[in-house]
């Protein structure tokens, strides 16, 4: 009797091994192969700015993969796999903001609140460099997220999910139908953006400018057309930008610009009813902002 339970046990185990590593497998053989819709030629990503700004229902042969809070690293990364698989991209809009270059950017990679998160939606397509960079703060806590994130992948193989839910590094635009422009939403972004908790402004984050440069150099090498884009803000958040950021800003966008193409539209006048909050569009403002994103992309193609 001993005997058979001891069997039983092992097979169980056996099997259970079997589906996970099987499991594992399929799904990586899923993101080794995935793909766009055949006509799509342009790709727009970023963070909350352009996941909320840029309606890619509006434009032809455009998607907008953008994903809240999204690190360059992860950017990186997800850019690497969509054009190492599909070679029909020919043009890259990145989202890049005043606050992209502050170094509580890095909080997404390194602080544990945010960082497990992002972990979960990214790790499946992280290079070993990149990998390496995420975990060097905090390698205990992220081991343990492994079997969430592992658990996930299984559960959307077998409930077999639509479209791009089997892949969350994959975004896509937020129809936002907030319109809460006030001195308490611009006050909290500015805060979280560019000020330390001691209320110091922050520095600048080194990982950051090392991602850009590599989506940079990613994006020459396929011969893709990279251009940035600085989103519209309501000008009572612009006037509270630290003089820092925006000095540093420009004087690094200035040090890429023969590598990229800028779009500057931080200044574009919009309603107070096109905003969510002080440095997000909503629908309105994302439909405004879109058309003017459209007539760009037509003159570029003169």
């Amino acid at each position: 009797m001993m005997r058979k339970f001891i069997f039983r046990i092992i097979a169980y185990f056996l099997i259970l091994i079997t589906i996970i590593v099987g499991s594992l497998f399929v799904y990586k053989y899923k993101i080794n192969n995935l793909k766009l819709k055949e006509n799509i030629s342009i790709l727009i990503c970023g963070d909350s700015h352009t996941e909320s700004g840029i309606n890619d229902s509006i434009l032809k042969n455009t998607i907008n993969i953008s994903n809240i809070s999204e690190h360059y690293l992860y950017t990186y990364n997800v850019l690497k796999l969509i054009l190492n698989n599909d070679n029909k991209i020919k043009k890259i809009i990145l989202g890049c903001s005043f606050h992209s270059f502050g170094k509580k950017y890095d909080d997404v990679i390194y602080k544990n609140d945010k960082e497990l998160e992002m972990y979960i939606k990214y790790f499946s397509i992280l290079d070993h460099e990149s990998i390496k960079e995420v975990i060097s703060k905090n390698p205990a806590e992220l081991l343990k997220s492994s079997i969430n994130i592992y658990s996930r992948i299984i559960n959307s193989i077998i409930n077999n999910y639509k479209v791009y839910q089997d892949y969350p590094f994959i975004g896509k635009y937020y129809d936002s139908k907030k319109c809460n422009l006030n001195d308490t939403t611009i006050n909290s972004a500015i805060t979280r953006h560019y000020y330390q908790k001691n209320s110091k402004i922050q520095d600048f984050s080194s990982c950051q400018i090392n991602y850009l440069c590599k989506i940079i150099d990613l994006c020459l090498k396929k011969n893709i057309k990279l251009i940035l884009v600085n989103t519209p803000i309501s000008n009572e958040y612009y006037k509270k930008i630290p003089e820092k950021f925006i000095s540093n800003y420009y004087s690094t966008i200035s040090g890429l610009s023969k590598r990229v193409e800028f779009w500057d539209f931080n200044s574009l006048h919009l309603e107070n009813n096109c905003y969510g909050d002080g440095d997000h569009l909503n629908y309105k403002g994302a439909m405004q902002f879109t058309l003017k994103i459209d007539s760009m992309i037509n003159i570029n193609k003169k």
